[in-house]
């Protein structure tokens, strides 16, 4: 049935050693200075630019209390402490460029100890080719271990933000950074606009995140999404791995993204991976307001893999933390969706709601727990498992070896199966097999709302696989000697009504 092939990206971030120099910030302060007195992250920004080869910036702020903007508190388990950089203005754009929170320290309950604060920035765009971003990585550049609150716009930019978008930007990382969540605890919301947003024309290796315990971000509270992809137009590569969307930074508790937790915009394209199964290198997306992932990116081919996230679940894949909706697909083609545990979520676990204008086209859901816990038994149902509604072409749900196992959803309405819920598509493309159903409200499968579908003479009505007949069995009988069953059934379905030949699988 599928016929495209989708590529396959390794994500090798490279952080070039050779001519090297080391800028350490030593002040909170917003000036553009930086020498053996006196270093400010503006400054120490600047003279990297202005070096040939890749930079570091690290810091070494004294912790007295005489330095502006130092914070500490707490004892033992709950100590804290942290610096607060309140920038002016939007930053200078990074190039070459690695910026290093870990190199101030460490705070007992984990948070990251330079905080970069937008809210004396300012609330509106500088101009029309430039927007207010705490930092914007654009060839080679890589953050670690840093706090972006309060932007105006994003926390992070990855990719130039010009008229025409035309610039690659490549060979860039976020790691184990909070972007929107409140400091030192990050039990709460200190918003950015939206987390991370992604504006390059192509462009290779971008990464946000890496393995969870070690270099995944927390992307969470923003005002909007938490990461955004936008006008990413070409070929190109993003991986986003180990990431907390919309949880506090225990994965216990929820600290919404007001909208989505990833958002894929109809100006979206190319080579994109959400997670891997990989243990440690899937995302929790969890606890945002509206969905989890939202893929509205017009007739293109998007080359899109979901793979081993938890989404609607907290960090241990057995209890709910839910989002209204876990993934949304609405325009696109090339998408896998494999391995996640889509479950706990107050609304659709997974929502095909293809508009006529620009339908879903190759959509593979394989291998998925939509209804379940991350063990594949605790009960921990959807309103809704998934809900297919519109135009969808080459639509595979389940696989010899992939099977999905779709339980425990509902109630969801009084007229419509709770498991899978197909409706007013125009084509006859939606191939579903080897899945498990079972505990879901009314039907597993339903085609349309109108509860059960009796088989009608020649199969000539019209809907969602043209509502196709099911088979009759006439005889069942049981062959000791050979331990075999034999079946005899048949199916009214006129060849002018079916596709032909009629695959028939049976099931335990």
């Amino acid at each position: 049935m599928k016929s495209f092939k989708l590529l396959l990206f390794t994500f090798v971030i490279s952080i070039q050693a050779v001519n090297a120099d080391v800028f350490t910030v030593n002040s909170t302060s917003d000036g553009d200075v930086c020498n053996v007195s006196i270093c400010t992250l503006r400054g120490a920004i600047n003279d990297a630019l202005a070096t040939v080869g890749a930079d570091t910036i690290e810091f070494n702020i004294p912790v007295d209390p005489i330095n502006e903007n130092y914070f500490q508190g707490g004892s033992g388990a709950t100590a804290f402490q942290y610096w607060l950089i309140q920038p002016e203005s939007e930053l200078p754009n990074l190039i070459d460029i690695t910026i290093d929170g870990t190199t101030a320290g460490t705070s007992n309950v984990g948070n990251p100890t330079i905080v970069l604060d937008g809210s004396l920035a300012g609330d509106q765009d500088p101009g029309p080719s430039d927007t207010l971003d705490g930092l914007t990585l654009l060839e080679n550049s890589h953050i670690k271990a840093l706090a972006l609150i309060n932007w105006y716009n994003a926390g992070v930019r990855i990719g130039y933000f010009t008229g025409d978008y035309d610039d690659d930007a490549f060979n860039n990382s976020i790691t184990s950074s909070w972007l929107g969540l409140s400091i030192p605890f990050g039990q709460a919301s200190a918003p950015n606009k939206y987390g991370v947003i992604v504006t390059t024309n192509g462009g290779t290796n971008n990464i946000i995140g890496g393995n969870m315990a070690t270099q995944g971000n927390v992307i969470s509270g923003n005002l909007q999404f938490g990461i955004y992809f936008d006008y990413y137009l070409s070929e190109g590569s993003v991986g986003v791995f180990g990431n907390k969307i919309g949880t506090n930074p225990e994965g216990d508790l929820a600290v919404p993204n007001d909208s989505t937790g990833i958002i894929l915009s109809t100006r979206a394209n190319s080579n994109i991976v959400i997670g891997n199964e990989t243990p440690g290198l899937g995302n929790l997306i969890s606890g945002n307001n509206i969905t989890g992932i939202h893929v509205s990116a017009s007739d293109k081919e998007i080359n899109l893999v979901i793979d081993g996230n938890l989404i609607g679940t907290d960090i241990s894949g057995l209890s709910a933390l839910p989002n209204r909706e876990g993934i949304t697909l609405n325009t696109g083609r090339n998408i896998i969706v494999k391995n996640n545990v889509v479950s706990g979520n107050s609304g659709r676990a997974i929502d095909l709601s293809h508009s006529s204008d620009s339908p879903l086209k190759n959509v593979d859901l394989l291998g998925n727990y939509i209804g379940v816990g991350i063990d594949g038994q605790t009960p921990l149902g959807n309103q809704m498992g998934i809900y297919a509604g519109g135009i969808a072409i080459n639509t595979k749900i389940g696989a010899p070896g992939e099977e999905n196992i779709i339980a425990n959803n509902g109630p969801c309405s009084a007229s419509a199966g709770c498991g899978l819920y197909m409706s007013g598509f125009t084509n006859n493309a939606i191939e579903v097999r080897y899945n498990s159903f079972y505990n879901n409200t009314n039907q597993g499968i339903d085609l349309e709302a109108d509860g059960f579908t009796p088989n009608d003479p020649g199969d000539f009505d019209s809907g969602v696989n043209r509502l196709q007949n099911f088979p009759e069995i006439n005889t069942a009988a049981h062959d000791p000697s050979g331990n075999r069953l034999s079946i005899n059934y048949w199916i009214d379905s006129h060849y002018a009504a079916s596709d032909y030949p009629i695959t028939i699988d049976v099931y335990a």
